[in-house]
């Protein structure tokens, strides 16, 4: 899945193929997706579980950071955007494995919560049930962040357009390109301004978001020290 798309970009730009070839704009359009996703979301890596409890019956949990953010470009938070992992000790007892990733039933983005399809018990998880997530604004408007995914790869396509890359040679007419391009720099500030509408201009907003580490407890340093 995608935000753009490469009939989205054309309606945008009026780009057909004798200016940007399908393949290129694929390629844009990935990097877009990417460098949105990076702006209107925070990666969280195996985060250990604390909600919820590992009894073989239970099979919801909740993540400490929330609403669960979207990741594979669908514009849907749902079990395809989070893995959980049911950790087990190796033989040692000091060191602990993942495992593959286990089946998620759904996903309750806005409150965090997670349901397994199987319940975890002090055996299959005896080491602590972990979650790889992504988490956003409560604000976020996914309409918004899908028009800023355009104007991004919009904004990278039109270098190409303007002959700025290695392989150029669509318009031979150098004074025609930037008509045809459009200008780069307007097409990163529509982006900005979607991503502001989408995210709000609070404490949620790009322009306030920072990268936060939790102080480990106790019990972290226990459990996370050995993982592998």
């Amino acid at each position: 899945m995608a935000y753009s798309t490469k009939t989205q970009i054309r309606l945008l730009t009026g780009w057909d193929k004798n200016v940007i070839s399908d393949d290129l704009l694929d390629l844009f359009i990935a990097l877009a997706d990417r460098l949105v996703a990076k702006a209107f979301s925070t990666k969280v890596y195996r985060e250990r579980i604390t909600t919820g409890n590992i009894d073989g019956s239970n099979t919801e949990f909740k993540v400490k950071h929330a609403p669960i953010a979207d990741i594979d470009f669908d514009s849907d938070v749902n079990k395809d955007d989070v893995e959980v992992y049911y950790a087990t000790w190796t033989d040692d007892e000091h060191n602990f494995d993942y495992g593959t990733a286990q089946t998620v039933t759904s996903v309750e983005a806005h409150n965090g919560i997670i349901n397994m399809t199987t319940a975890p018990t002090t055996t299959t998880a005896e080491a602590g049930l972990y979650v790889t997530y992504s988490y956003t604004s409560p604000h976020v408007d996914y309409n918004l962040i899908v028009m800023a995914a355009d104007y991004i790869a919009a904004h990278l396509g039109s270098y190409h357009v303007q002959g700025e890359a290695a392989d150029y040679s669509q318009t031979e007419a150098a004074f025609l390109r930037r008509d045809v391009a459009g200008a780069p720099d307007e097409w990163m500030r529509k982006a900005i301004m979607a991503l502001n509408g989408a995210l709000g201009t609070d404490k949620f907003g790009i322009g306030f978001r920072a990268v936060k580490v939790d102080e480990p407890t106790e019990a972290d340093v226990v459990y996370r020290g050995g993982g592998k």
